[in-house]
């Protein structure tokens, strides 16, 4: 009995590490982008304040944060070019006016001098949004983010 407490609480522990090395050496180098924006929620036509925070640069890395907001379609409404200082960026995004999207996707990427060294995305939710397909959405967005 003694032994099968043991073996309940080392499982869940052991897959816990296990994800944890498998999640840090999935990117290139361990280089990191780590999105965060002033709200969780927009309106249509807002503006999305961001932030992007490079985490473990590489020393081939380029100094410069491309941002794109697509649209739940995996269409691209709009393209930034943005410096890092200190391994911080900043800027500002409008959303459209019009639209039946659910969400929009604040995709953010750095290359280094060969590839794409990272990237990562944040869903900008849309307030009151009613006209939207979720699922069918979704299905778009797996099939066209992994060929960016």
């Amino acid at each position: 009995a003694k032994m099968k407490k043991i073996t309940n609480h080392c499982i869940p522990l052991c897959m816990f590490f296990c994800m944890l090395l498998c999640e840090s050496s999935a990117f290139a180098g361990n280089t990191k982008l780590h999105i965060t924006t002033d709200k969780e929620k927009y309106n249509a036509a807002e503006i999305i304040q961001f932030q992007v925070f490079l985490l473990n640069p590489s020393a081939k890395i380029n100094n410069t944060l491309f941002v794109e907001l697509m649209d739940c379609n995996g269409n691209r409404l709009t393209k930034q070019m943005l410096p890092f200082s200190f391994n911080v960026s900043s800027g500002h995004i409008e959303l459209p006016e019009t639209g039946k999207a659910e969400f929009y996707l604040l995709y953010c990427y750095v290359n280094n001098t060969d590839s794409m060294e990272c990237s990562s995305v944040k869903k900008v939710f849309i307030k009151n949004n009613n006209g939207a397909h979720p699922i069918r959405s979704m299905c778009h967005i797996f099939l066209k983010v992994e060929h960016l």
